[in-house]
């Protein structure tokens, strides 16, 4: 378990976007860097976007002797690393923590104690991202959309484990939690369908938030099984 952070690295680098938004410029880390096909180079395969720095030290720490062709730890695969990076963030207790830090730089990310942790995160991080992409989402019957009407969403409210899109139809067996889950300053469940206030949901987008409200409960089971790994 990791009880203390021995160390904080940050692993992935970035890269910049232009952005249509008006705030700015967008920073994202991609896993993996492909060559421009425009371009003239040698290289004509994908790089793995890790700093070298970070591979040693993890290696190091697992104990691990770093294997050809991208120096990762031995039977250890880029996306494993994603996934314990991913369970890191997810933290609810890491964000807690580290709140007024992230406002300010990018995140880092404390390196494991020991093999069996990193092997228990990285599989949660796995799974939450599987969970986030909506893949494999096949417990749809939790929710259920009710009631009689034309399905244009007017005025978003909840109550008792409801979620009314206008006065007459709904989503039930929504648990409260789900329903005030936060990403950044939004309110996920309310901002998805106050941003389609005045149109009507279609099939598809009922199936969708079905499946997303699914997402957020199992969200919240995954992040408290992250805290119990990492026991801050």
């Amino acid at each position: 378990m990791i009880s203390h952070l021995p160390e904080y690295i940050i692993g992935l680098t970035p890269s910049v976007l232009k952005s249509l938004d008006k705030d700015g410029p967008t920073h994202v880390f991609p896993l993996y860097l492909y060559p421009h096909p425009e371009e003239l180079g040698l290289s004509t395969e994908r790089s793995l976007n890790f700093k070298p720095a970070f591979l040693t030290a993890l290696s190091e720490t697992l104990e691990l002797p770093q294997t050809a062709p991208f120096n990762l730890p031995e039977d250890i695969s880029p996306e494993e690393i994603l996934g314990y990076i991913y369970a890191i963030l997810f933290s609810p207790t890491y964000r807690e923590r580290y709140y007024e830090f992230l406002k300010y730089d990018f995140p880092r990310i404390p390196l494991p104690t020991d093999i069996e942790s990193f092997r228990k995160l990285a599989a949660l991080g796995q799974n939450l991202i599987n969970w986030h992409l909506l893949q494999d989402v096949q417990i749809l019957t939790r929710h259920r959309f009710e009631g009689k009407g034309d399905a244009v969403v007017s005025k978003v409210r909840y109550t008792s484990g409801h979620i009314w899109i206008n006065p007459t139809q709904h989503f039930t067996d929504v648990p409260e939690a789900v329903w005030h889950y936060e990403i950044g300053a939004y309110q996920v469940c309310e901002k998805w369908l106050r941003d389609r206030k005045g149109s009507p949901l279609s099939h598809a987008d009922i199936r969708q938030y079905c499946a997303m409200l699914v997402a957020i409960a199992e969200t919240l089971q995954i992040t408290a099984e992250i805290d119990a790994v990492l026991d801050f």
